[in-house]
């Protein structure tokens, strides 16, 4: 999902996704969907790191900045029941919420387990 200069990549659940959406759209903020997701990226937008306070679920998401900095942001949940999974595999940063994702990619394969990368940072 893109949102202007950020994109993001989520798995997992925020159970109370709808007060915080509330919370943002007393804050003007224009939602399209119902899905948690569009919830989360508004509220990483409008907090920074510190929506994280504010989600009570299980995920493991990326968030990509698109600005002038090209910020990528990690976060899993406080209890891991959706890892997060990270490597340097040569020049670049693979991560996953499963372990096996890296396997495939460290063998040059474009893809994670049948599913294309999303993200992938060169250093």
């Amino acid at each position: 999902m893109q949102y202007g200069r950020y994109v993001i990549t989520f798995n997992g659940e925020i159970y109370n996704f709808l007060e915080i959406r509330q919370q943002l759209q007393q804050k003007n903020y224009v939602f399209t969907s119902e899905s948690d997701t569009e919830v989360i990226l508004a509220a990483y937008i409008e907090w920074g790191k510190d929506c994280l306070h504010k989600f009570n679920g299980m995920w493991a998401m990326a968030i990509w900045d698109n600005n002038e900095k090209k910020k990528l942001f990690l976060s899993r949940d406080r209890f891991g029941k959706k890892p997060l999974f990270y490597a340097l595999i040569g020049n670049q940063l693979v991560f996953a919420s499963e372990i096996e994702s890296h396997f495939s990619f460290s063998t040059g394969s474009k893809t994670f387990k049948g599913f294309p990368v999303v993200f992938r940072a060169s250093f």
